[in-house]
């Protein structure tokens, strides 16, 4: 019978009882695990940051441009140019079928022909991009558009001049706009839809166009949405009323994209991009690579962070036979003010009831 050496025991650190002996990794082996962990990650990384470059170049490339909306201004008479980023949307009462890449639109087409702007918003996103202000104006305002006088502030988005729009906006605020979009409601109904329908607060109930709304909260699918910022025959305070509609719709969806994290996750937002992509038009100024890194950059920003307010209307007139809305202009000022520094909260405190 053999015995272990007492100073040797039975198992060692290269054997097992019973077994072959055990292999320890040596530092040749412990490289060649590290290699392979490294080289997996960096491929992970490629497949990553490629599928993100490809997608983006998918929805970048399907935006609709249209040329000419700053060409021939005067810089001098501009506002100047700040770190923060400056954004006139319109939202145009066309419902065309289709969207405008899809209808073969031609890129210097303007996209203003034969539409009105139902809805003007302007949006004012800080340098540091963690924060943005959103002001609503009602198309009926009755503002001094330079080189013709005095007339609504939409008379030249319905003209076909958005050039002319942009000029007049910067006039009325001293702000200078960086860029130029448009939505129209076929393209509202369609990013609603693509969200899964929005969640907008009523203030009372009411029926309209084939459609009841509760009081308190209505989910709404793109078609209720539409018929909700569009109808004001039922409104008591008509364009008013509608810009309050509209800016409830559109707090709801940047709630909804907010609460889905849907820019923070392609996977989720694939449908929502893809659809905004195809039915928004912005000014040629804007680079495929300035959409992208805007967009990537606004991945984080919650809705939370975003500050809307109405513009000051003194009430409702009339100009021969044209119903107007009548801005408030020495609150308008404290406005605009307050926007270019950007604290639009400063207002607010002052004058709760413009939120």
């Amino acid at each position: 019978m053999s015995v272990a050496h007492p100073t040797e025991p039975a198992g060692t650190a290269d054997t097992e009882p019973g077994g072959p002996p055990s292999r320890r990794p040596g530092p040749r082996r412990g490289r060649r695990l590290a290699k392979i962990v490294i080289l997996s990650v960096a491929v992970l990384l490629v497949v990553v940051i490629g599928g993100i470059y490809l997608t983006g170049q998918r929805f970048t490339g399907q935006v609709h441009r249209f040329s000419g909306v700053f060409a021939g201004m005067d810089e001098a008479s501009r506002p100047p140019a700040t770190a923060a980023k400056t954004f006139l949307l319109v939202g145009s009462d066309s419902l065309s079928p289709a969207p405008p890449a899809a209808a073969g639109a031609d890129a210097n087409e303007d996209p203003s022909a034969a539409q009105r702007a139902d809805m003007i918003i302007l949006v004012r996103i800080k340098p540091d991009y963690t924060g943005a202000t959103v002001v609503s104006l009602p198309g009926d305002s009755w503002v001094d558009v330079p080189g013709h006088g005095m007339d609504k502030i939409s008379a030249g988005y319905d003209s076909g001049e958005p050039s002319l729009l942009v000029r007049t906006i910067e006039y009325l605020t001293r702000i200078r706009v960086d860029h130029f979009a448009v939505l129209d409601f076929a393209g509202l109904r369609a990013v609603t839809d693509a969200l899964g329908g929005i969640e907008v607060n009523v203030a009372s109930p009411v029926s309209m166009g084939g459609v009841s709304f509760s009081r308190g909260p209505n989910h709404l699918d793109g078609a209720q949405a539409l018929t909700y910022v569009r109808r004001h025959d039922e409104l008591p305070d008509g364009d008013l009323d509608r810009v309050r509609r509209r800016q409830e719709t559109m707090r709801a969806l940047l709630v909804k994209v907010g609460a889905n994290g849907l820019l923070s996750s392609p996977i989720r937002g694939y449908e929502f991009l893809d659809t905004l992509s195809r039915w928004i038009d912005v000014d040629d100024t804007m680079s495929d690579g300035e959409l992208f890194s805007m967009a990537w950059r606004l991945r984080g920003l919650s809705a939370r962070a975003i500050t809307f307010v109405a513009a000051p209307v003194n009430g409702l007139a009339w100009e021969g036979t044209r119903a107007v809305a009548r801005l408030d202009y020495a609150r308008a000022a404290e406005l605009w003010q307050a926007v270019a520094d950007g604290d639009p909260a400063r207002y607010l405190r002052k004058y709760p009831g413009d939120s």
